[in-house]
């Protein structure tokens, strides 16, 4: 055969690796003919460089984008008449530029008190949601930036729900939202799909299936390691290279973060050395991401997430590199604690088998006080990290939390930082989205969000899904069988004591107690157990004995369960349990609330924010709460809830109200807007704008503690 030599100059934008496949096709003719693979690299080749044209191209429309939107406001100054066409403008070819914190800009820099009242003025003559009406309510606020081991391409817990839930709410809100999260190379069963599944298949943001796309990459410098009390290597200083892909929909963006060796898979269970390793390259990575012009972020506020992200307020605040980055100074850093119990800090070793691991983070020694775990000096602890160096505001998930850590006591250890920032602690609490529980029941069903508004429909819609359990589960097919459930991980904070241990006076559990006293119940238990934890080995014990005790009344499923199929066991359901220990904020029990499942909980943190104890004389309430974290204060209210939900009326009328509970994060976006605010503005400043009375009267159900 005769040699075909081809010579070919390629142009890429971004460094990175790519491939090439070499094909011909006839003159004349849309026949192709495969010199190579077909659907394969004939060539592979790695390009070392940015192409510097193009990201100078980039950074110039960046800033000229900027400068335009800054100066149509501007212009509004004389021509008020024009500002509604400017914004609309605006917000069709730049989504990104938050108009609000733009606003606050043109305003600072005009100094013309009048210009707001002027807006005010033709705000009042817009529709609530017009873009005009957003950037007003929005003042001060610009990009969010979400950075999170979790979101909506791979999910573990509620955290993924959060951020799958509350960004697409705030984008239509008008404040544009950013989210940074790995791309996790593996497939992980339920938890998410490989990293070539989500690119070739795209990911969920919000209503739209977006596939990723490459643009670019980073470099992460991860500190060395040293022999204890030597200056000798142990591990020689390395830089991290991280593909970056972008997903965006609108004013909501995702990118992802790609290296199989650091973001394998969600969670994985290596030793302490290596989580210490993937939670600085996850935090570098994010501000790398920001700190890259040509990527185009410029946020007003950087959300970092419990523990695996919580390095990013102390190295925007103590690293060098990142304060020479003009929009990461002006940006201010919010730590969201999603749960402040000690096994959720972060605390790892300073040192292990004899190896000095605080040199990875790329810090001077004289920083290792404000990373110290107030327990035990031979950990750091991320949280408190967070806690010390954050820039703008600690958030929980929900207010009651929010006042538990910050007192003495409250915050295992962190609550004494927190006491000395009590202006800057907030709590929100979660929410859920309405929509995707409605398209989750409509499947379920096969009944639309409008039938299922009629509450003659929605009841028996969960009494032909509790005939469906019941058939899955092995469970006894009865008509008037009512089920209590208990679905999610299991853990000793969740209160497993409570259903497992003995009540007073009986050599029985909560649990049997229940089946004993009330033959028409039966249980559902599901979700994984946690490694380690007795009261979660107890529980499981307990729960397969009254499996065997009590056949076709007790069924259960010890393992990571779809969210999807945890949704049709709490609708299923007459009751569902949450008797936790402590609970930050929750988000099943505001699931079993939209699917008119009535709550028996413990009445401290998210569920005493969120659920409404029955009250018998006024008709009102949506659940059941205890104080007491004894088995016999859960049996006893368990056994109020059922007996009292016996008459139909009552039944109803719970129903009803749990249905009807406002808890979704179109619900929550007023409270983080004005939340937003607070840290932009500042509270003086914030109080001065006595024009953005919905904003106030926000800021006040989650005044800072």
């Amino acid at each position: 055969p005769s040699r075909i030599s081809i010579e070919h100059r390629v142009h890429v934008p971004l460094h990175g690796h790519y491939g090439a496949t070499l094909f011909v096709r006839a003159r004349g003719s849309n026949e192709t003919i495969w010199l190579g693979n077909l659907a394969s690299d004939d060539l592979r080749f790695y390009i070392t460089s940015d192409d510097s044209q193009v990201i100078t191209e980039r950074d110039n429309m960046l800033r000229e984008m900027h400068e335009i939107s800054t100066e149509m406001l501007a212009l509004s100054l004389a021509n008020p008449h024009t500002l509604a066409q400017h914004v609309e403008t605006i917000s069709a070819h730049a989504p990104h530029i938050g108009l609000g914190a733009t606003l606050h800009e043109v305003a600072h820099q005009r100094l013309n008190s009048n210009y707001l009242s002027e807006i005010a003025q033709i705000v009042q003559h817009t529709t609530p949601d017009s873009p005009l009406a957003s950037m007003f309510l929005n003042y001060g606020v610009g990009e969010i930036v979400f950075a999170t081991p979790e979101g909506p391409h791979a999910a573990a817990g509620g955290l993924a729900q959060v951020i799958s839930g509350l960004p697409p709410e705030l984008c239509k809100a008008g404040i544009p939202v950013t989210v940074i999260s790995p791309l996790y190379t593996y497939d992980n069963g339920n938890k998410h799909p490989s990293a070539r599944q989500i690119l070739e298949h795209g990911v969920q943001l919000g209503a739209d299936k977006v596939k990723p796309i490459y643009v670019g990459a980073i470099t992460v410098h991860v500190g060395p390691t040293y022999h204890v009390g030597t200056t000798y290597h142990r591990r020689s200083p390395s830089a991290i290279p991280i593909k970056v892909y972008l997903a965006q929909s609108g004013n909501l963006r995702l990118f992802l973060l790609s290296n199989s060796s650091v973001f394998d898979r969600l969670y994985q269970p290596v030793y302490a050395d290596e989580q210490l390793r993937r939670a600085i390259v996850l935090s570098r990575a994010t501000l790398e991401t920001i700190a890259t012009s040509h990527f185009g972020i410029r946020p007003s506020a950087l959300i970092s997430n419990d523990w695996m992200t919580a390095c990013i307020p102390a190295f925007a605040a103590l690293d060098g590199s990142y304060q020479q980055c003009k929009w990461l100074q002006r940006c201010k850093t919010i730590h969201m604690i999603h749960n402040g119990g000690a096994d959720y800090h972060g605390r790892l070793p300073v040192a292990m088998n004899h190896e000095d691991l605080w040199p990875m983070l790329n810090l001077g020694p004289e920083h290792y006080f404000g990373f110290r775990d107030p327990h035990n000096s031979n950990l750091i602890n991320f949280t408190m990290a967070a806690s010390q160096h954050v820039s703008g505001a600690l958030l929980t998930v929900s207010q009651p939390y929010a006042k538990q850590i910050s007192t003495l006591g409250g915050g295992d250890g962190v609550d004494y930082v927190l006491q000395h920032k009590r202006g800057s602690v907030f709590g929100i609490s979660n929410g859920i989205s309405r929509d995707q529980i409605d398209r989750y029941l409509s499947a379920i069903t096969e009944r639309n969000a409008e039938e299922l508004s009629s509450l003659d429909t929605l009841i028996d819609a969960k009494a032909k899904t509790k005939r469906k359990l019941q058939a899955q589960y092995g469970l006894q097919q009865r008509d008037d069988a009512r089920i209590v459930s208990f679905v999610g991980r299991m853990a000793e904070q969740k209160g497993l004591v409570l259903l497992s241990g003995f009540v007073e006076h009986a050599h029985h559990s909560a649990l049997e107690d229940i089946l004993i006293r009330h033959d028409d119940i039966q249980l559902i238990i599901a979700g994984p157990t946690t490694s380690g934890d007795r009261a979660s080995t107890e529980f499981r014990d307990a729960v397969l004995y009254l499996a065997w005790k009590y056949p076709g009344r007790v069924a259960a499923h010890f393992d990571y369960i779809a969210h999807s199929k945890a949704l049709e066991i709490i609708f299923g359901s007459t009751f569902f349990l949450m008797p936790s220990r402590f609970e930050p904020g929750g988000i099943t029990q505001l699931e079993a609330l939209a699917t008119g499942t009535l709550v028996i909980g413990r009445n401290v943190g998210g569920i005493s924010a969120t659920i409404d104890n029955y009250d018998q004389p006024s008709h009102t309430g949506n659940g059941f709460l205890f104080n007491d974290f004894t088995p016999t204060a859960f049996a006893n209210t368990a056994h109020w809830g059922i007996a009292a939900s016996r008459d139909q009326a009552t039944y109803e009328m719970l129903v009803s109200n749990a249905r009807n509970a406002r808890h979704t994060w179109s619900d929550r976006v007023p409270a983080y807007r004005a939340m937003l605010q607070r840290v932009m503005l500042g509270h003086d400043t914030f109080s001065s704008l006595s024009w953005n009375k919905t904003s106030q009267a926000h800021i006040g159900s989650i005044s800072a503690l």
